[in-house]
């Protein structure tokens, strides 16, 4: 075959190859879960109870796995994503517990029970709340900072970190002070975001 001819066939090989073939797929993906809320709980073991079970609805989570990837499967995490949401209207003391819950809430990530190789508090990662509503809910009250409020926020990794099928890992939230009565029932939904590999 001469160069023209085989250059000819590399360029319509390439056209045929797309996102997904007969032996695998890569896709831009986020594993997410959700914790919720309880005084008395001050540690979340997240990515641990799979999608099905314990309650676990698909808004909740979309994790199979119980603490790794499943079979056939390569994760390449490029950043981790929070998302804080409160269920109740709050007035101005409801406002600064979730601050300050987001402030002393601290995670951590680590893959197969190794030093910790990302610590930050929600504080860094969520930045400014979202749907903000300034509605005064008794006397006097006249800076509520939210209703229903969601605090969102998104970290790129300068490193990105790499999980492997089965390759246990933990993504732990540690409330390091009590949390308020009224944010019982609060979410805090966390998202592991990048490039999946996965055999089909």
């Amino acid at each position: 075959m001469n160069p023209m001819a085989r250059q000819r066939m590399r360029a319509l090989d390439k056209l045929q190859r797309g996102t997904f073939s007969n032996v695998g797929e890569r896709v831009a993906w986020s594993y997410y879960d959700t914790a919720t809320l309880a005084v008395a709980t001050t540690v979340f073991k997240m990515f641990t109870v799979p999608l099905g079970s314990g309650g676990k609805t698909l808004d909740l989570t979309n994790f199979t796995g119980n603490g790794a990837l499943p079979q056939g499967q390569h994760l390449t995490i490029r950043g981790f994503r929070v998302m804080y949401r409160s269920i109740t209207v709050s007035n101005t003391a409801g406002a600064l517990a979730i601050l300050q819950t987001l402030d002393n809430t601290t995670l951590e990530f680590g893959i197969q029970n190794k030093a910790p190789m990302y610590q930050a508090t929600l504080a860094e990662m969520c930045g400014l709340p979202l749907s903000l509503i300034t509605t005064p809910t008794v006397a006097g009250d006249n800076t509520v900072l939210a209703s229903r409020g969601i605090y969102n926020g998104y970290i790129p990794l300068e490193v990105p970190l790499v999980l492997a099928a089965l390759t246990p890992f933990s993504f732990t939230l540690t409330h390091q002070a009590a949390t308020a009565a009224g944010q019982a029932g609060d979410r805090i939904r966390v998202s592991l975001v990048g490039k999946l590999l996965r055999t089909t």
